[in-house]
C-alpha cells in the first residue's frame, strides 16, 4: 500500500530533518569549540582578585611592621640568603594565615610561630617538643676516590655552617646522608632508589638521582616549584633544568654535569704538524695520516678513534651526540631519528669503521675498555666524559706509559658545530617525605651556589650553574673553556619509556655499525618504535598522493558550482539542492585529513586531525540519512 502525504507534510518533514542535521551539527561544533562558562570565570576571577587584593594591604602592613620591629632589635648583618639574629620576638596582633610573605629576600610562614613566647637559646622553634630528622640518599659522585666519606665530610660541614641562619625556625634538626658503598655499580644503587620510591617509603626525604633517571621517578618527586626560591633556579644552565622536569614539573635539581669530550695525542699531533680537528672530515684526515705514518714506523695498533660503541647506553649517548654535530647550525633544531641529519651522522660513522680509523674491536668497548686503550698509548683520539682526563694522569703514575694529552670539545659536521651528551646527576625530594619543605630547602642548598663552587674546587666536579665557569679559582681546576658554551644536548629521559627507547637505539645502531643492517634501515626502525610516523612530502609518491587530494577538492567545487548554476533543472531539485551541498561540503572537509599528515605532528595537529575526521563524516552520514527518508517520504 503506497501512503501519499501532502506538499505541505513534505516541506514539515524536510525542515524537521534539516534542522535534526543542524541541531547535531551545532552539538559537534559547540563541544569541538567548547569554552568556560564566562560568567562564572568573571565572577571566579574578581573573588580572586579581591582576595589578592586583602592579602596584599595584609601584606604591606605585615612587611612596615616587620622592618620597624628588625630596626628595633639590631639586625646587623645580611648575607645572601642568611641572616643573623640578636634577638627574636613573636608577634601575636594578627591573624596569621598561610602566606609566603617576604623582607627582604627572608621567607616566613607565618603559621610555624608559636605566638609570645622568647627563648633563651636565640632560637625560634616550630616544634617545641619535636627533634626534625632529614635524610638523604647519595651514589658516590666523586671519581677516583676510595672512601666516600670524603664527599660526606664535605656535605655535612657545609650543611653545618648553613642550617643555623637558615633552618632558624627549628631548635633541634639533624642530617643524615647515607652514602652508597663506593664499590657497588650504579644499577644496584638504583635498586635501592627503586625500592623507596616505588614502595612510596618515607625513610629517606631526598635522593641523590641520574639525569635520565626523571622520567622513571619523576611521579615519585616532589614538584619543587613554589616550595623553593625562584632566583636559585635561574642560576641554572637550562639544559640541566630540563633534565630535572618531569610532565612540566620541576622535580629536581641539578648538583653537576658530565659532558662528552675528545681527548686528543697532542704529542702525536705536535709530531706531523696537525691541529686539533674541528670537524670530522678533519679528524677523519689526520687520523688517517698519522696512522699511515706511525704504521710505517712499526705503530700498527694505533687506532684512530674511540667512543663508547657497545650495545649499551653510551652507544645511545654517543649516537645523540653525532646526530646533534650533524646539524645545520647552532640554532637548529633536531628531529632525532626523524631528519636528514640522523641519517647522514650514522653514515659517516659507519664510513669511519669502513676505513679502519675506528677498529672492529671498538664495537665492544665501554668507557672503561676505551680508556685502558687510550691510557696504554694505543688511541689517537678519544671520545669519553671528564673523569677520563683524571684516571688517565693516575694511570700514568701506575703503569709508567707516559704522552702529553689534551682534551676539547666533540667535533662537528662543520666549524663551530659540536654537541656534548649531557650526563650528571641530581637532587629530588621524595613525594613521600615527612618533612618535603625543610628536604625541599636542603636541596636547594646543596645545589646552589657555594655547595657547588666548594665541590668543585675540592673535587673538579663540573658545575650546574653558569657563572662558575667565569669563576677564576674553579677556572684553574677544570678546563673552563671547554664547558663554558659547551653545546650539549639531552636525551628524551623525562619519557617514562625512555629505556625501552634507548634499548632499541643502541641495539639498532650496533647492528648498522656490525654491517648486519644499513643505515636507511636502522633509522626507519628507530622511527618506527618513536611512533613518529608522518608524511615526508619530498617523496614522489606522496607528492602524487596531495595532488590527487587538491585536484578531488577542485572537482569537489566545480560540482558544487554546477549545482547551483543549474539548481532550477528538475532533476537537481527532486534531489534537494540542500543536502548535495552539505554532502560535498563534509568530502571537501574530509579531504583535510590527508593535509593533516604532512610534517611531523604535534598534539594540536592530531586533535585537529581527530576533529576534522569526526566532523566531516558526520555531516556526510547525517546527509545521506536525511536524503534516503526524504526519498522514502516521497
Amino acid at each position: 500500500m503506497k501512503i501519499r502525504i501532502s506538499s505541505k507534510k513534505k516541506r514539515a518533514i524536510k525542515r524537521i530533518l534539516l534542522l535534526f542535521f543542524l541541531l547535531i551539527s551545532l552539538i559537534l561544533i559547540k563541544e569541538f569549540l567548547k569554552k568556560p562558562n564566562r560568567q562564572k570565570f568573571i565572577n571566579r576571577n574578581n573573588s580572586k582578585n579581591n582576595t589578592l587584593k586583602k592579602r596584599n594591604n595584609f601584606k604591606e602592613t605585615l612587611i612596615k611592621f616587620l622592618q620597624e620591629e628588625i630596626n628595633n632589635y639590631n639586625v646587623t648583618r645580611f648575607k645572601r640568603n642568611k641572616i643573623t639574629y640578636k634577638n627574636k620576638e613573636l608577634f601575636n596582633d594578627f591573624n596569621s594565615e598561610n602566606i609566603n610573605i617576604t623582607v627582604k629576600s627572608y621567607s616566613f610562614l607565618l603559621e610555624d610561630y608559636i605566638p609570645s613566647k622568647v627563648y633563651e637559646d636565640n632560637h625560634l622553634k616550630k616544634r617545641a617538643s619535636e627533634d626534625i630528622v632529614v635524610r638523604g640518599l647519595f651514589q658516590t659522585s666523586i671519581p677516583g676516590i676510595a672512601d666516600y666519606t670524603i664527599e660526606k665530610k664535605l656535605f655535612m660541614k657545609l650543611l653545618e655552617e648553613w642550617a643555623p641562619n637558615n633552618l632558624v625556625n627549628y631548635k633541634n634538626i639533624t642530617f643524615e646522608l647515607s652514602f652508597v658503598n663506593s664499590s657497588k655499580q650504579t644499577t644496584e644503587y638504583e635498586k635501592m632508589v627503586s625500592q623507596q620510591l616505588n614502595g612510596k617509603n618515607s625513610k629517606y626525604d631526598f635522593f641523590m638521582i641520574d639525569s635520565v633517571w626523571t622520567g622513571r621517578y619523576g611521579e615519585h618527586l616532589l614538584d619543587l616549584q613554589g616550595k623553593i626560591n625562584s632566583e636559585s633556579v635561574s642560576l641554572f644552565n637550562q639544559v640541566n633544568l630540563d633534565s630535572c622536569k618531569y610532565k612540566n614539573k620541576l622535580t629536581a635539581l641539578p648538583l653537576y654535569s658530565d659532558y662528552g669530550i675528545l681527548l686528543y695525542r697532542k704529542d702525536l699531533l705536535n709530531k706531523y704538524n696537525q691541529p686539533v680537528p674541528q670537524t670530522w672530515d678533519q679528524l677523519e684526515y689526520i687520523a688517517e695520516y698519522i696512522m699511515e705514518r706511525e704504521s710505517l714506523l712499526g705503530n700498527r695498533d694505533l687506532e684512530g678513534f674511540a667512543g663508547q660503541f657497545k650495545a649499551y647506553e653510551g652507544l645511545t649517548c654517543n649516537i645523540y651526540e653525532w646526530i646533534y654535530s650533524f646539524r645545520n647550525s647552532i640554532d637548529t633544531k633536531i628531529d632525532f631519528f626523524n631528519d636528514e641529519s640522523s641519517l647522514r651522522a650514522l653514515k659517516k660513522l659507519i664510513s669511519l669503521l669502513d676505513k679502519s680509523i675506528i677498529s672492529t674491536e671498538a664495537l665492544i668497548y665501554d668507557e672503561a675498555l676505551s680508556s685502558q686503550r687510550w691510557e696504554k698509548g694505543k688511541v689517537l683520539f678519544m671520545r669519553n666524559w671528564p673523569n677520563s682526563i683524571k684516571s688517565t694522569e693516575e694511570s700514568f703514575n701506575i703503569t709508567g706509559i707516559k704522552f702529553s694529552f689534551g682534551a676539547t670539545k666533540l667535533p662537528g659536521r662543520k666549524n663551530g658545530l659540536s654537541a656534548a651528551t649531557l650526563g650528571g646527576w641530581n637532587l629530588g625530594v621524595s613525594r613521600y617525605s615527612n618533612k618535603p619543605l625543610i628536604a625541599a630547602k636542603v636541596v636547594e642548598f646543596l645545589t646552589g651556589w657555594e655547595s657547588q663552587k666548594e665541590r668543585a674546587l675540592k673535587f673538579s666536579v663540573l658545575p650546574t650553574i653558569k657563572s662558575l665557569y667565569y669563576d677564576k679559582e674553579i677556572c684553574n681546576v677544570i678546563m673552563c673553556d671547554i664547558y663554558k658554551d659547551i653545546q650539549a644536548i639531552n636525551r628524551p629521559s623525562n619519557d617514562e619509556n625512555y629505556l625501552d627507547l634507548s634499548e632499541v637505539i643502541y641495539e639498532t645502531i650496533h647492528k648498522a655499525l656490525e654491517n648486519t643492517i644499513s643505515a636507511d634501515s636502522a633509522i626507519r626502525t628507530i622511527k618506527k618504535y618513536t611512533n613518529v610516523e608522518y608524511v615526508d612530502i619530498n617523496f614522489i609518491s606522496i607528492k602524487l598522493i596531495i595532488g590527487i587530494t587538491v585536484l578531488e577538492q577542485l572537482i569537489l567545487l566545480i560540482i558544487f558550482g554546477i549545482i547551483i548554476h543549474y539548481r532550477n533543472l528538475k532533476f537537481i531539485k527532486r534531489s534537494s539542492p540542500l543536502y548535495m551541498y552539505i554532502i560535498i561540503f563534509g568530502l571537501f572537509f574530509q579531504c583535510f585529513t590527508v593535509h593533516s599528515n604532512i610534517g611531523k605532528p604535534d598534539d594540536k595537529i592530531c586533535s585537529i586531525r581527530s576533529w576534522v575526521t569526526i566532523i566531516s563524516l558526520t555531516i556526510v552520514t547525517m546527509a545521506i540519512y536525511a536524503q534516503v527518508s526524504y526519498f522514502y517520504l516521497i
